[in-house]
């Protein structure tokens, strides 16, 4: 199926653009936001398609583990990114739905909004839906550095809020996966309480999960564990004030369960 790329100027960022993808029937497509600035000026409309139209089941929980399905598939936005369908049935399904509590929709792209049949497949079994924030690399770093050390925090965590709550989805992945400067660790802080608290009014039930990456002194540098060296982000992200043994607030793929503990 051939895809097309329309760029719309946003009318509050005159000097800015939001890019809309189409399919070859003019129909949008679910994509990701790729640069800070897109973020920004992002405005809701033009896509109605990709926005996700079943409400979250009530789902009763039992005092247990829970448990976090993590959307790692080819880069994402392989064939679900067609909100119309496609002719090709090959791709990826989950079927255990049962099994899980959140359901994360990951790529290596900026700004992950998860397609809207993974929200309402997830919203339909009484699982959470969450996007993805990931920065990586010298470009991220880069981008980092623009965030955090400008006037843009409040704007871009409000920002996210809106995303999640137009595109009705539960919450965001946090993965910073680049150092950090030293004196911009305070702006990660402000970035993760605004969005928090922000997220939990607009969206009930909603979480934001912090990926264990960078240090409280901004280097990269993975612990597997709770410990001096990351647990000063925690009480900025409130998902990790809880007993961290009921929910994978804080995550990493060599995750034991005494030293979080």
């Amino acid at each position: 199926m051939a895809e097309h790329v329309a760029i719309s100027l946003s009318a509050t960022h005159p000097r800015s653009s939001q890019i809309t993808r189409l399919d070859e029937y003019g129909s949008p497509v679910a994509s990701p936001l790729d640069t800070l600035q897109q973020v920004l000026s992002w405005t809701p409309g033009r896509d109605e398609l990709c926005v996700a139209s079943v409400p979250l089941r009530s789902r009763s929980h039992s005092e247990v583990p829970k448990v976090l399905i993590c959307h790692d598939m080819m880069g994402g936005y392989t064939n679900d990114k067609y909100v119309q369908g496609c002719s090709d049935v090959e791709d990826y399904y989950f079927y255990n739905w049962q099994q899980v509590d959140a359901f994360v929709y990951f790529s290596h792209h900026f700004i992950t909004i998860p397609p809207p049949g993974w929200t309402n497949t997830a919203h339909r079994h009484g699982v959470l839906s969450m996007g993805t924030l990931i920065t990586e690399w010298k470009e991220g770093a880069e981008t980092c550095h623009q965030l955090l050390n400008g006037d843009h925090i409040a704007h871009f965590a409000q920002q996210l809020i809106a995303i999640a709550e137009y595109y009705k989805f539960d919450g965001w992945l946090v993965n910073i996966e680049n150092g950090i400067h030293p004196r911009l660790i305070d702006g990660v802080h402000m970035l993760l309480s605004i969005l928090t608290t922000g997220m939990h009014e607009a969206r009930p039930g909603s979480k934001v999960i912090w990926y264990d990456s960078v240090t409280t002194s901004g280097e990269l540098k993975w612990q597997n564990e709770l410990n001096q060296l990351n647990n000063e982000i925690i009480p900025q992200c409130c998902e990790y004030t809880t007993d961290c043994s009921s929910w994978a607030k804080w995550i990493k793929y060599t995750y034991h369960q005494d030293p979080v503990r």
